[in-house]
């Protein structure tokens, strides 16, 4: 059996619990499962005793909640110039959009690494050498990054100073919008 405590947090600082395994069950393939209530940017799961041996781990987390949207802004300049998003991202759609995680017609969005730490390089797979806007969105629906007159079919590289979490980039051209989750390590 494993002993832990999972908490939540708005800022990436301050903690506070919302479950705890404090019983003796042995563990099983089904898992853990908890109904909390909360608001919260970041979980974490403090492992505390495992049984078997002195060892603890993972093997899988998950999380479902509800996407709650937050104020809006521009972020930092891309490529030289100071670029600002005309129109945010709609967190509503991005949330329907990450649901089926489908590129419109042959184009395909590359982004690596993920979890990144400083920096993370998109590339856009696209049969048309075209130009696309891309916007780097927290989950508080804040644009930490957004750009205009990024090529496809080239490694643009985005050096970023962002707080550890899960942020979603959103890259469009002419009513086409692909969407993918990115970590910040």
């Amino acid at each position: 059996y494993y002993l832990y405590n999972i908490e939540a947090s708005l800022d990436g600082q301050t903690y506070t619990p919302v479950a705890v395994k404090s019983n003796t069950n042995a563990a099983t393939d089904a898992g853990d499962a908890y109904s909390v209530t909360t608001t919260a940017r970041y979980l974490r799961v403090n492992m505390t005793y495992n049984s078997a041996n002195t060892a603890v781990h993972i093997s899988d987390f998950r999380a479902y909640g509800t996407l709650q949207g937050g104020a809006k802004g521009s972020g930092p300049s891309v490529n030289g110039t100071d670029a600002k998003a005309s129109n945010p991202p709609d967190l509503e759609l991005i949330k329907q959009d990450l649901k089926s995680e489908t590129d419109p017609g042959n184009i395909k969005l590359n982004v690596y690494p993920n979890p990144f730490r400083d920096h993370f390089t998109i590339n856009i797979d696209s049969p048309d050498e075209e130009l696309y806007e891309i916007s780097v969105v927290d989950f508080q629906g804040k644009i930490v990054l957004s750009g205009t007159e990024i090529p496809a079919n080239i490694d643009n590289t985005f050096n970023l100073q962002l707080a550890k979490g899960m942020y979603i980039i959103r890259v469009s051209n002419k009513g086409k919008m692909m969407y993918h989750r990115i970590v910040k390590d």
